[in-house]
């Protein structure tokens, strides 16, 4: 069965994103864009304001010069434009991304409720009136996307084609109401537009959580399938101390829900190739772990001589002797807690030493300094976020040669750090998947992380096997008790830092060392087996969707809505230019002759079969997991081009017309 898949994302790296969800929604397609049986594209706002430099141009082309979309008790018109993701490598595919423009209600990311109320309306009217491309099912991605589902099974529940789109919730952060665009009822509820039942408190599908406007909640349980970003996360969204309050939303829908683990983009983030390391310094997993070391000893002259936009040199203290030590992160509640301990997060009336201030006394004068290079920042509307960078800023003002800091982001920076570093410190307090592990290990840096989500599925600990890749710590491991909360800081802090004493130290035995930094560098992190697991997923949604169709009763007005509907699609086919009709309809070659319909066509022809509107069509011949009817409909030749496929629908549209 090929697919048309439209991937919604509020951030797609290389366009405008800046975190792991962009990553994920870049990797994944370009992932799936090499598969003949998927065509995959994303969609996205065009806010004005970007992360990305030189896409002046990516509003040039447009697709829909207005696309109406309700809003409140207006209507908004969007301009969709079309993009092409940028590529790292020659071998990569060519895929596209549709931005949905509006210069002042999308002009930068707010976050709002009205912000995602518009993707949502905009992609369900895109979906409805782009000619070029007709999704079978739409990818929606975290709360900004959330809502989507939620329109399709109300407001679009009896249009023909709308409510056969099948649809697939990925939870890629969902531990607390920021992540789940938990909103003021009364902000949310005037503009989206959403009939009363979708309100019920207490409800599986509704999207009212204790007098809140949730997305989330919505998104958990109105899709058709829903999964998330590991294994792990996918049994702790089960929890009280993970589900963010959503947890028995969740358990209602377990039996729809599964894990993937992340892969990352290896194009991108390879150490043989990487553009933002000196070629004189790159390496690979077929080298010996010795050469390794010596050209990530060889890296930390970039990082001495790089600039900020200032001009300053903030890692210029780097040593060559040192355990250098990476972190790059957000500052937030979600990631320093435990590297970084407030006096709010330790309960205790007087601010602590934190782990790294104790490995830094620890080995200093030893024959092993340690030196911790840090890259992050935390968002300006986080105060607690700001405050872990206050306490960083102190401890490197206090430390200038053992702990160095850059408070921003940088793309090259981050290269720099994780090929250069020596090991890499995780300790999030709950991690979905983590992708900085992954790549921290596939340029040869092992992690130190906290056992929790997708850390616990992808790091293993240098204790527990001969394949081991790093180092892991959890408080209370065995105790089921543990889960109603994320975690008890003070002791989680005292555990990273007896772990990171125990891989400094074992940075002195040779052999073991090189067999973790091994292990990491051969792992397979890309999107390879995470890509064919969604392809999967994909067909199992569609399949779910197919089913839930025929199996409620329609009416006589659902009926005639449906055929008349149908009739204007094959009219409109009718009338498209011979190449955008072949895309379309998946034209190509096959062993039964050319031809495939989309599953939303094939679905609708057997209703006009079931109805007895369409009676010189053998559907009943379908073969049950076939999606190629090029033998099974009124054209049974194998020459089958389209224009006989044309003549062959303009009769079925006469039929449809006399019916």
């Amino acid at each position: 069965m090929k697919l048309n898949v439209l991937l919604v994302s509020d951030q797609v790296r290389g366009i405008d994103g800046t975190g792991g969800l962009g990553d994920v929604a870049t990797g994944l397609v370009k992932a799936l864009g090499k598969r003949e049986d998927l065509d995959i594209r994303l969609l996205m706002p065009g806010y004005q304001q970007i992360s990305e430099k030189n896409l002046e141009s990516r509003f040039d082309d447009v697709v829909i010069e207005s696309l109406a979309v309700p809003l409140a008790d207006r209507i908004v018109s969007l301009r969709v434009c079309r993009v092409t993701v940028p590529t790292f490598s020659p071998d990569e595919p060519r895929v596209t991304c549709y931005l949905l423009c509006e210069p002042e209600l999308l002009n930068r990311r707010e976050n709002s409720g009205l912000q995602a109320v518009l993707l949502a309306r905009g992609t369900v009217a895109f979906a409805e009136n782009c000619e070029e491309f007709r999704p079978d099912l739409i990818h929606c991605n975290d709360w900004h996307t959330a809502l989507i589902p939620v329109y399709l099974n109300t407001v679009y529940r009896e249009h023909p084609y709308l409510s056969r789109i099948a649809t697939l919730y990925t939870i890629h952060n969902n531990t607390g109401g920021a992540y789940q665009g938990s909103k003021p009822l009364n902000e949310v509820r005037p503009v989206a537009g959403l009939p009363n039942e979708c309100y019920h408190p207490g409800k599986t599908r509704s999207v009212e959580f204790f007098g809140q406007f949730n997305h989330a909640k919505g998104g958990i349980g109105f899709s058709d399938l829903i999964n998330t970003v590991s294994l792990s996360y996918a049994d702790e969204l089960r929890s009280a101390a993970f589900g963010g309050g959503l947890d028995k939303v969740v358990e209602e829908r377990a039996s729809e829900l599964c894990g993937i683990v992340n892969g990352i983009d290896t194009a991108e983030w390879n150490p043989a190739s990487d553009a933002f390391l000196p070629k004189a310094h790159r390496f690979c997993a077929t080298d010996s772990p010795g050469l390794i070391r010596q050209q990530k000893v060889g890296l930390r002259e970039g990082l001495r001589r790089w600039k900020d936009t200032q001009g300053n040199t903030p890692f210029a203290n780097v040593t060559d002797d040192s355990v250098l030590i990476g972190v790059v992160t957000r500052m937030s509640e979600q990631k320093m807690p435990i590297l970084l301990p407030l006096r709010e997060d330790t309960g205790l009336a007087v601010e602590t030493p934190s782990p790294m201030e104790r490995l830094c006394e620890h080995a200093r004068g030893s024959e092993r300094p340690v030196q911790w290079i840090v890259l992050g920042n935390a968002d300006r509307s986080d105060d607690r976020g700001q405050r872990y960078v206050s306490r960083l800023q102190r401890l490197v003002a206090n430390q200038p040669t053992e702990v160095m800091f850059y408070d921003g982001f940088n793309i090259e920076l981050s290269h720099l750090i994780y090929a250069a570093s020596e090991l890499f410190v995780v300790p999030s307090s709950f991690e979905p998947c983590g992708l900085t592990q992954l790549t921290s290990m596939r340029y040869g840096t092992i992690p130190v992380v906290r056992n929790v989500g997708g850390l616990r599925d992808t790091v293993i600990d240098e204790l527990d096997a001969f394949e081991a890749n790093g180092f892991k710590f959890l408080e209370r491991d065995d105790d089921v008790e543990f889960w109603r909360y994320q975690a008890e800081v003070p002791w989680a802090a005292e555990l990273l830092y007896q772990t990171l004493l125990r891989a400094v130290d074992l940075r002195g035995n040779e052999v073991r060392w090189n067999q973790l930094l091994m292990n990491g560098m051969r792992r397979d992190s890309s999107w390879t087996i995470p890509a064919a697991q969604y392809r999967r997923l994909y067909e199992e949604a569609v399949q779910q969707r197919v089913r839930l169709s025929f199996s409620q009763p329609q009416s006589p007005h659902q009926l005639a809505r449906q055929i008349v509907a149908v009739r204007e699609q094959f009219e409109r086919l009718i009338k498209l230019p011979p190449s955008v009709f072949a895309n379309l309809c998946k034209f190509g070659t096959s062993r039964f002759g050319a031809f495939t319909l989309t599953p939303v066509f094939r679905s609708e022809l057997q209703l006009l079969q079931e109805c007895g509107y369409i009676s010189h069509c053998p559907l009943d011949q379908l073969p049950p997991q076939g999606d190629n009817l090029s033998q099974h409909l009124w054209i049974t030749h194998a020459g089958l081009d389209f224009i006989t496929l044309r003549s062959a629908l303009q009769q079925l549209v006469n039929t449809l017309g006399t019916s």
